[in-house]
């Protein structure tokens, strides 16, 4: 039975006595369950979460700020021009362009208004009788977009622009009269310098189950190891190769690749240490994608297991430590350490690390379904960190690192530490008792472990830590913070559980007045239960709450309640401390936290509840993570402590599908009135950029006009108004329209378009980089798409035939997959600009794939680093160990090609452009730069090989000649009739197969050799 319906008997005849308020009209969370779960119950719901007015019933209460010993949550309003800030209201949903926090709506006149740099401001057009809103010319930083209200969307996320601003508009009034405005802005730095996190980690795509899919690339070698009395050993391989062992080196198994190549043939430890060492330090010259597989069950001392300057092949196809068979996860006995040069695109998935782990440096570090106990993690200087899937409990010192006593600053220690680190995500993972063990001393004599401290946490991010992303996850029962980031952080849909101080954040350093974090973000959390472990030396927080020491921070949909069980009388005795539920020294941008018995036995009740008018205290008290454990377990009288015990045992996913905080978090909601509106069927999100938040995050449901993410149905479409987007997640959606200028960049995860790409006025831009993935099926629209690869992997699985300029500079772009065609149309292009990018074609069923230049549609090649690049089939490791099979051609049609050879290495050498398995047709233009004066060249058409070759003398060797050489009949290429079918329909007839005309730096070659 879910555990859900179970839990929703516990409110009974409580629900009869609710009255008619809930917090029903509150709309931003937007957190829906899938539609394999069953509808919430909300006591006295009379109000719609998610009604995209921003309005709710009467029965809903006005959020206020929760009762803090801070200033005064209500920050100024910009300087400048008062008159011109309309006061706070209540925040709208995603969609309604409505004010989302206090001052941030901004109404345009003719003089110039404050406006804060790095973040979102909604600037509301004057008058009441406006028809429509259109953006005439955009402001020189940042994007300015009109919302569904006809307000205007500034965002300066990700930007550090200070000084004037300006852009124009055009207003359509209700009497058909139109007019056009200048928008004059003056920029501020912000209290804040880093401004949003963009949440860009690393991360790979995922299956239906959440899991990671990890690729492997060209330089791939599997390495099996077992703790077996079957596996080999290198007296073992020595006996079997009739060799002494002192030749069965780390080279002499390198060179042997059956030896660890499957199961059957696993290595024991000595022989894996000795090829591992051999192949990780090799890939710090060539980097690789090996996988190094542990059979489960058995402990393994991996010596070095990342060698100095370790590094995956790429960030698609990154170095893989993983395991095999069945049992308990392999457990490493040695600390993981990346030093001196560091790691580089390495992932583990389903390995207990039994001595922590420390990187410093790394770069796109990714861990899946790991355990750590017993020894902290420590990321330091690093770039791209992300932890999902996992738990870490019961981290610990066993001795004391000075003599006498436990001191709390030597012995400091957290589950996780990271400093001078960006780039960080943290997700469906549990945080349980760290850096203290029960029957401790107070006194904090060796006479017991090692007690709690002010120093120890879970989660402890330093305030150099930048970008970091914390959700869906429980800590709990830490020594003292559940989590602190000092450097600020997006932080939803966790659980802080029964920790001496639940969690902190602030903005960063501060320099001259101003912090250098990033601003934060509390969305759909849960408070509940305060540790009271008390302790001797430097004391911390007991019974601590949500903390803010970070300027402007939104608090969106947070329940902090029952400091003490509300039904064990004893606890609330022990209790004798009373933290502020909301602690902090700044000024919240928005808070409309619900805080409710939070409580010792030294205050009155309700002494510092909040909004929670309207909402039924009989309910309230009935919502308590004692009762859900209680259900869950089927067991009266169920303790905190029997949870965790039922977390860890059943690790991450223990409810049946969804996150382990998730299932918390919901009952909680039920309870407390923020149970969200459910969406029944696909729909077409649209961006709308909240000024609660970032406005620039695809991952934020805050920016979604349903308040949900797209992809939560089969079918959503997705709107992007002309914003500029961070995509993140691993996404299938219909159709995607980028509106008039339009932009989505994917450094992570996987986007899959099955229907429709549209775009208007400016057109629209997809960038991808680092782990990024955009498969499309096909564009003939009119406005430009303009693709910008630097990394990752864009795929084509249609037919384009509309107006595309495809710019590659690394990662691999697969023109057309099976069945696709590319038709590089009049005014567009594909420029390939050095050696390093794969393009090209690719599939597993035999199916053809062409590419086809039409007049007016250019191809370029521009070298770099010594190298030009090649289309030609290639495998991307998208499909796996199937082998490519595809039938590819290319239609030189009447396109023009352009090669810049200013980037050639001086050595003299031939540059392969083309090689497909048919070539026919002829460029009507070929444009070359960049040849010496002092070398030659001859450019190959060979239709008999299917290649076009540059062949280019050594520098200092030639006269700056240019000539072609034309080979073989195109015609023979009829041979193969469906890939002929396929290049030719619909195509010019093909004439002679030299181009029309040559030019060299601009003049024109008479005679072409």
């Amino acid at each position: 039975m879910n555990p859900l319906i179970m839990l929703l008997a516990l409110f009974g005849s409580a629900l009869g006595m609710a009255g008619a308020g809930g917090k029903g009209g509150d709309v931003a969370s937007g957190k829906m369950p899938t539609s394999s779960k069953p509808d919430k119950v909300t006591p006295g719901d009379t109000g719609t979460k998610g009604d995209p007015t921003g309005g709710g019933t009467q029965g809903n209460p006005t959020p206020t700020p929760p009762v803090t010993t801070s200033p005064d949550p209500t920050p100024p309003p910009p300087e400048g021009n008062p008159d011109n800030v309309v006061a706070p209201t209540q925040p709208g949903g995603a969609g309604s362009g409505s004010s989302g926090g206090q001052g941030n709506e901004v109404v345009v006149s003719e003089v110039a208004s404050d406006v804060l740099s790095g973040r979102v401001t909604t600037l509301r057009p004057s008058g009441d009788d406006i028809a429509s809103v259109r953006v005439l010319e955009g402001p020189a930083a940042g994007n300015v977009t009109v919302n569904p209200d006809q307000s205007l969307a500034l965002v300066l996320t990700g930007t550090d622009y200070t000084g004037d601003l300006a852009f124009q508009y055009e207003i359509t009034r209700t009497d058909g009269t139109v007019e056009t405005v200048r928008a004059d802005l003056n920029v501020l730095q912000g209290p804040v310098q880093g401004g949003w996190g963009l949440g860009d980690f690393y991360m790979l795509e995922t299956d239906e189950n959440g899991e990671l899919i990890v690729e492997w690339g060209d330089n791939h070698r599997d390495v099996y190891v077992s703790g077996s009395d079957d596996a080999l050993t290198l007296s073992d391989i020595a006996a079997l190769e009739g060799l002494s062992v002192d030749k069965i080196t780390g080279a002499w198994l390198a060179a042997n690749p059956e030896y660890g190549a499957s199961e059957g043939m696993a290595l024991a430890e000595d022989a894996a240490n000795s090829l591992w060492r051999t192949l990780a330090e090799a890939s710090a010259k060539e980097p690789a994608s090996h996988w190094l597989r542990l059979e489960a069950g058995y402990e393994y001392k991996i010596s070095g297991i990342l060698r100095a300057g370790i590094t995956g092949e790429s960030e698609l196809h990154p170095i893989h430590i993983t395991s095999y068979g069945e049992g308990e996860k392999p457990i490493l006995t040695e600390t993981v350490t990346a030093i001196k040069e560091g790691a580089t695109n390495v992932v583990f998935s389903n390995i207990e690390l039994g001595a922590g782990a420390s990187f410093n440096p790394s770069s796109n570090i990714l861990m899946e379904n790991i355990t750590s106990r017993g020894e902290e993690i420590a990321v330091m200087r690093s770039e791209g960190f992300t932890i999902r899937n996992s738990e870490i409990f019961d981290v610990v010192r066993e001795e004391s690192v000075r003599d006498g006593s436990w001191e709390a600053s030597p012995n400091r220690i957290s589950g996780i530490f990271s400093s001078e680190t960006k780039g960080i995500l943290i997700e469906n993972t549990l945080w349980d008792h760290n850096s203290w063990v029960e029957g401790y001393d107070p006194g904090m004599s060796l006479d017991g472990p090692q007690p709690p401290s002010i120093y120890s946490h879970n989660i402890y991010m330093q305030s150099n830590t930048l970008d970091v992303t914390f959700r869906d996850s429980i800590t709990m029962r830490a020594a003292s913070f559940g989590a602190q980031f000092r450097g600020g952080a997006y932080i939803e849909d966790n659980v802080f559980l029964d920790n001496n101080a639940a969690v902190y954040v602030s903005g960063g350093k501060e320099i001259d007045g101003v912090k250098i974090g990033n601003y934060s973000l509390y969305a759909d959390n849960v408070v509940t239960s305060a540790g009271f472990n008390v302790y001797g030396g430097p004391n911390g927080q007991l019974t601590g709450g949500m903390g803010d020491y970070a300027p402007l921070t939104t608090w969106v949909d947070n329940i902090v309640a029952h400091l003490a069980n509300p039904d064990d009388p004893n606890e609330l005795a022990e209790k004798t401390r009373s933290e502020d539920a909301v602690k902090g020294g700044t000024e919240a941008y928005y808070n409309d936290t619900i805080v409710y018995n939070w409580r010792g036995s030294n205050r009155d009740p309700g002494f510092q509840d909040a909004n929670t008018d309207g909402l039924n205290a009989n309910v309230l008290d009935l919502t308590t993570i004692q009762r859900f454990t209680a259900q869950l377990l089927d067991k009266p009288n169920a303790s905190i402590s029997d949870l965790a015990d039922y977390l860890r045992a059943s690790a991450q996913g223990a409810f049946d599908g969804v996150s382990d905080a998730e299932m918390i978090i919901e009952f909680f909601q039920a309870g407390f009135g923020l149970t969200p509106d459910v969406r029944l069927e696909e729909d077409t999100l649209r961006f709308v950029p909240n000024d609660l938040a970032d406005g620039v995050r695809w991952d934020n449901r805050l920016n979604w006009s349903t308040q949900d993410l797209p992809g939560t149905f089969a079918g959503d479409s997705v709107d992007l108004a002309g914003n500029w987007v961070m995509y993140g997640g691993t996404t299938k959606i219909q159709d995607f329209d980028f509106g008039d200028g339009g932009r989505l960049t994917a450094n992570h995860g996987r986007l899959d378009v099955r229907g429709d790409i549209l775009a208007e006025g400016k057109g629209g831009q997809f960038v991808i980089a680092e782990s990024g993935q955009i498969w499309i099926n096909g564009y003939d629209g009119d406005a430009l798409l303009d693709v910008d690869l630097n990394g990752g992997r864009f795929a084509n699985k249609g037919a384009i035939d509309g107006r595309m300029d495809l710019r590659i500079t690394n990662g691999q772009a697969l023109l057309a997959t099976d069945g696709a065609r590319f038709d590089l149309e009049n005014g567009s292009m594909i420029e390939i600009v050095g050696g390093t990018a794969k393009v090209g074609f690719e599939g597993v069923a035999g199916d053809t794939a062409v590419l086809r230049l039409e007049q007016g549609g250019i191809l370029s090649f521009d070298a770099e680093g010594g190298k030009l690049g090649t289309i030609s089939e290639f495998r991307s490791g998208a499909n796996f160990d199937q082998a490519v099979n595809v039938s590819s051609g290319i239609n030189l049609g009447e396109g023009t090609l352009r090669l810049d050879l200013s980037g050639l290495a001086a050595e003299a050498g031939d540059h392969t452009l083309i090689s497909v398995d048919e070539l026919i047709g002829a460029f009507s233009g070929i444009d070359v730069t960049g040849l010496s004066a002092a070398r030659d060249a001859r450019l190959v058409f060979d239709y008999g090989r299917d290649q076009v070759i540059l062949r280019v003398g050594q520098e200092g060797a030639g006269t700056g000649q240019f000539n072609l050489s034309v080979l073989g009949d195109q015609m023979d290429a009829q041979a193969n009739a469906e890939l002929w079918a396929a290049l030719t329909e619909g195509q010019p007839v093909l004439g002679d197969q030299m181009p029309d005309e040559v030019t060299l730096d601009d003049e024109v070659l008479a005679d072409i050799p």
